[in-house]
């Protein structure tokens, strides 16, 4: 299997976006078709999952500080065996949620918390190379059963869209497609990894480290717009 975890060359990418909108389905078929392709390449699972606090409508500042902290020490830990690492979600979705809390009860108490985790996200944004943003699309929530109230899934969503833009991030990609077949080629594309370069670096070590350095060959393909322009369903 190639493994370029020594050579410290990797590319962390972001799937960023509410609740119920592809995130996990689009991680672990991206992470298993590059392990597929023979990558050492893994997922990093939302810690909301395993979260023993209240979550979505019910999440509290504990809640998200213990989230930030465990969705941050897995990506660390992950990172140590993957030359890709997908994170099925991001501090940055983390600090929607808390930005929810803090509206709901603006207490001294909770503006502290906030300024933290704001502050654990600022540091920890800097690590990865492309966010993949999963906007919200009716057409995807109506094959679904409907879990969880869908005003909030959306206020969520408007936080995490202001908070992208205030960062002022330049390598956020929001998702076009909606297909999961189309959004995998979309991530694939963007990250410049494709079945022709899988064929070239299967016998040229050269090329898969071109092809895998970081930003440089994240941005070898412009974004769109330079910066992700964001508009609501």
């Amino acid at each position: 299997m190639n493994n370029l975890s020594e050579n410290g060359v990797k590319l962390k990418i972001g799937l960023v976006g509410t609740h119920e909108v592809g995130k996990t389905t689009l991680g672990h078929i991206l992470t298993g078709y590059l392990k597929a392709m023979d990558y050492s390449a893994n997922l990093v699972h939302e810690a909301a999952r395993l979260s023993p606090f209240g979550l979505l409508e019910e999440t509290t500042m504990e809640a998200e500080k213990w989230i930030v902290n465990q969705q941050i020490n897995h990506e660390l830990v992950t990172a140590r065996f993957s030359d890709i690492l997908v994170c099925d979600r991001t501090s940055l979705d983390t600090l929607a949620y808390t930005k929810y809390v803090l509206d709901k009860n603006p207490s001294e108490e909770n503006k502290e918390s906030y300024d933290l985790i704001n502050k654990i996200v600022d540091s920890n944004i800097k690590s990865y190379d492309v966010f993949i943003y999963f906007p919200i699309i009716d057409k995807l929530i109506t094959k679904r059963n409907k879990k969880h109230n869908e005003e909030f899934k959306k206020q969520v969503d408007n936080y995490l869209i202001k908070i992208m833009e205030e960062k002022n991030l330049d390598n956020i990609h929001k998702l076009k497609s909606t297909s999961i077949q189309g959004r995998l080629e979309e991530v694939m594309n963007l990250c410049c990894i494709d079945k022709e370069s899988f064929r070239v670096v299967s016998s040229d070590e050269e090329s898969l480290k071109q092809i895998l350095s970081t930003k440089d060959a994240v941005l070898q393909k412009p974004l769109e717009g330079d910066k992700c322009t964001f508009t609501n369903q």
